[in-house]
């Protein structure tokens, strides 16, 4: 679990989602990084169990 918070921008992730769920749209706007950045990101923190993300609509929605 600790090696998922080894880079700056999964840490801005997780605070970003502290203070609720955020769409990934959101997440690129507040991170301000591209978006395959942001899912490969994503990805290692579903994997270490500390995002989910859940399907509203077309949306993405994650949070802890």
């Amino acid at each position: 679990m600790f090696q998922s918070l080894g880079r700056p921008v999964r840490i801005r992730v997780l605070e970003l989602l502290d203070d609720g769920p955020r769409t990934v749209r959101r997440l690129i706007d507040a991170i301000r990084i591209g978006p395959s950045r942001l899912s490969q990101q994503l990805a290692v923190l579903r994997t270490a169990g500390l995002v989910v993300g859940r399907r509203v609509l077309t949306h993405l929605v994650l949070g802890q």
